[in-house]
C-alpha cells in the first residue's frame, strides 16, 4: 500500500480532475490538517504564527502554552464541494499552570477511502515572549479492499513575540518521518514559518511560508479584523494553488461560530463551518 495507491483511491469518477491536479501541486496531501477549521480557509492557511490556543491543536502547539481555561471545539468542512472530501474534526483544550494540553480526533473521506487522526499536544510559554509545544499523533488509513495501516507522527513548534506587535511562529511536521505500508513510504515532512502582526486592538495580519520538498514553496496572507465587539472578518488569499478566501466569526459570550470560504482557481469553492465553546477550569488546577 503506498501514498500513490492512497491519493488514487482517494477519488472517484467526479473527481478524475482532482487527480491530475494532484500530479502537479500539493491540493490536498495525505493528512492535511488545514480542512479542521474554518478560520483557516478564510485566513489563507496563515496559523502558525497566531497564539490562540484553539488553533493550536492543529497547527502549532505552541500556541497552546498562551491558552486560557479551556474550551471544545468541532468543525465541518466539505472542499470544493465533495462530500468524498469531507472533513469532520473535534478538540478539547485545558490550560494549567505549567502548561496547556489539547486532544483531538479528525477523520476524513469518505467509505472507500478514510484516515483518521488522533493526536495529544502540550504547549508551555518561557517567561512572556517564548513559548514551544509538542504534538503527538496517531494516522491511519483504510482503503476498500486493502485493509488498514497507521502510523506515528510527531510535530514540535515555537512562538517568539518581536517586540509588543510582531510574532514569529514556525513547525516542523512529521518531524520523524513516518511511513506508511510495506514499503514504509514516507508522509510529507513539512516546514511552516510565518509572523502575525497587529498594528491595533482588533486587527491582525498573518503571512506564512510551507515548505515541502516534494512542492514549490506555498505562500498564505490574511488579515482578520474584529468589526464589532462580537464580530469579526477574515479575508485571505494563498498561492500553489492560488486561492481567494474570506469568512467570519460570531462570539457570544462563551460560544463562538466560524464560517469560512475559500475558492479554489479551478476546483470551485469550499465551505467550511465550526463551533467553539470555552469554559473556565476549577480554581485549584
Amino acid at each position: 500500500m503506498k501514498l500513490i495507491g492512497i491519493r488514487l483511491f482517494r477519488m472517484n469518477i467526479k473527481m478524475v480532475g482532482i487527480v491530475m491536479f494532484l500530479g502537479i501541486g500539493s491540493l490536498y496531501g495525505a493528512f492535511e490538517e488545514m480542512g479542521f477549521s474554518p478560520r483557516a480557509w478564510a485566513l489563507g492557511e496563515a496559523m502558525v504564527s497566531l497564539p490562540t490556543g484553539v488553533d493550536g491543536l492543529y497547527f502549532n502547539p505552541a500556541s497552546l502554552g498562551y491558552g486560557k481555561d479551556g474550551f471544545f471545539t468541532a468543525a465541518l468542512s466539505r472542499p470544493y464541494g465533495l462530500k468524498e472530501l469531507g472533513t469532520a474534526a473535534v478538540g478539547l483544550g485545558v490550560h494549567f499552570p505549567f502548561a496547556g494540553i489539547g486532544l483531538t480526533a479528525a477523520s476524513f473521506g469518505f467509505d472507500l477511502y478514510r484516515e483518521h487522526l488522533i493526536s495529544l499536544a502540550f504547549g508551555r510559554t518561557m517567561g512572556s515572549k517564548v513559548a514551544y509545544g509538542l504534538r503527538m499523533k496517531v494516522m491511519g488509513v483504510r482503503i476498500e479492499n486493502y485493509g488498514f495501516d497507521q502510523t506515528f507522527g510527531f510535530d514540535m513548534g515555537f512562538l517568539i513575540w518581536i517586540g509588543e506587535n510582531l510574532l514569529w511562529g514556525g513547525c516542523l511536521k512529521n518531524l520523524n518521518k513516518p511511513g506508511l505500508g510495506e514499503a514504509n513510504e514516507e508522509l510529507p515532512q513539512v516546514f511552516q514559518t510565518g509572523f502575525c502582526y497587529y498594528p491595533r486592538e482588533g486587527m491582525m495580519f498573518a503571512l506564512q511560508a510551507d515548505k515541502d520538498v516534494r512542492f514549490p514553496t506555498r505562500m498564505g496572507f490574511g488579515c482578520e479584523y474584529q468589526i464589532f465587539q462580537n464580530l469579526s472578518l477574515r479575508v485571505g488569499v494563498g498561492s500553489n494553488p492560488a486561492t481567494f478566501s474570506g469568512g467570519m466569526g460570531i462570539r457570544l459570550r462563551s460560544f463562538q461560530l466560524d464560517y469560512g470560504l475559500s475558492s479554489h482557481q479551478v476546483l470551485g469553492l469550499t465551505h467550511a463551518v465550526g463551533v467553539t465553546l470555552r469554559f473556565q477550569l476549577p480554581q485549584h488546577l
